[in-house]
């Protein structure tokens, strides 16, 4: 019968021979870090690496469009595009496009490794926040966050390899998979880090955000990371967040940071989708993910109403299968990303109800595909317009 334990001495054997796939550490984002650092650069100088890497472009179009960045019209020019941004934003957008690109490729596991990204591009918007109001270096506390669990996700890609290798087709469910993945992720972060060279910050985050008090060196910048990891759990627990919410987390400090962090969390979904848009190609290998009949909960509520995927690349239109309080069910011709995040308008165009969700579950049905989504960080207006239906 096939387990978990199964795997288990098969990965611990990859990482005991150092035989873990690490991917390069992404070579044009540590360019323009290397060229910010160094202190005098134009955004000519910028804008001419971004340029080089077409992926690259595109995020950080996509970047300027979200609402987080914004001002007026559309920017469609790559050079009006970093000024908007600036150079510490770019500089971030780089790392975190590179590394969507690795988390969002094809594999037996893509939906695990989506939700890990996910998890951690959230965090690490919410660690940039709070470092600043802690008095931190913001760009180190996102960097750190962003990478802190990173090692799940190349753990997730040494799971895909193991099981190639040894010819294994069976399934399991995604909490089994995910202890699988808990288990390893810190010894895979850390060996990821030695072999990227990463700081003496990075490395510490990495080894002791489970347990922030064993940090001897940079407990401030682990303390960060602690609290986005709490944070992001809410998050996905939890449509709808209030103040309280926040300042009833331990690792909050305080009302005014609560209420900062209020200010920032509605922006995230955005901000992942511009990011997280373009890693949702699917590939031609069966999900090893066991896919349960729903995963949502609460009474469904059916409902005839026009519903749209908004895309970069344009809308598709599916059919509402049915509503909860906290999500829905949809049938499209395409597949919506598992693990990933949705951009959603229901209704008409005169009064158009507009949601952000995570894709929990996405399963082929016949010619089709039927998706269901949770909402994610509903601002207060949404969470009215949604209570209404």
């Amino acid at each position: 019968m096939f387990t978990a334990d199964t795997v288990r001495p098969l990965i611990a054997d990859l990482i005991a021979r150092n035989a873990v796939s690490i991917p390069p550490y992404p070579a044009n984002a540590m360019r323009l870090r290397a060229l910010v650092s160094g202190g005098t650069f134009g955004i000519n100088e910028l804008s001419r690496i971004v340029k080089e890497d077409q992926v690259l472009a595109a995020a950080i179009l996509r970047a300027a469009n979200s609402a987080m960045f914004r001002r007026g019209d559309p920017i469609t020019v790559i050079d009006k595009a970093v000024a908007q941004l600036g150079a510490e934003e770019v500089c971030r957008v780089a790392l975190a496009a590179s590394l969507g690109k690795i988390a969002g490729g094809g594999g037996t596991l893509v939906e695990l490794r989506r939700i890990a990204w996910r998890q951690a591009l959230a965090g690490a918007i919410c660690a940039g926040h709070i470092g600043y109001r802690r008095g931190l270096n913001a760009e180190t506390a996102f960097v750190c966050t962003l990478l802190h669990d990173f090692g799940r996700v190349i753990g997730i890609a040494a799971l895909e390899e193991v099981l190639r290798t040894h010819k294994i087709g069976e399934s399991l469910s995604a909490a089994e998979w995910s202890t699988l993945v808990e288990e390893i992720h810190i010894d895979v972060g850390l060996l990821m880090a030695t072999r990227w060279k990463l700081s003496e910050v990075i490395l510490e985050v990495i080894a002791c955000h489970h347990e922030p008090s064993k940090a001897e060196k940079f407990p401030e910048f682990v303390q960060v990371t602690a609290a986005c990891d709490d944070i992001v759990v809410l998050m996905e627990k939890c449509p709808y967040l209030l103040p309280h919410d926040l300042e009833n987390l331990a690792t909050i400090r305080g009302s005014k940071e609560a209420n900062a962090l209020m200010e920032a969390l509605p922006l995230i979904p955005a901000y992942l989708l511009r990011l997280s848009d373009m890693n949702t190609e699917q590939t031609g290998e069966a999900s090893l993910v066991q896919k349960p009949s729903t995963l949502l909960q609460g009474e469904h509520k059916h409902l005839e109403m026009r519903t749209n995927w908004v895309r970069s690349n344009g809308d598709t239109i599916c059919r509402l299968e049915f509503i909860t309080a906290d999500g829905l069910a949809l049938n499209c011709a395409e597949p919506l990303p598992e693990g990933g995040v949705a951009r959603l308008r229901l209704g008409d165009s005169k009064n158009p109800i507009e949601v952000s969700g995570r894709i929990l579950l996405t399963k082929k049905v016949s010619d089709r595909y039927r998706s269901e989504v949770q909402l994610f960080v509903l601002p207060g207006a949404g969470k009215s317009a949604w209570d209404e239906l």
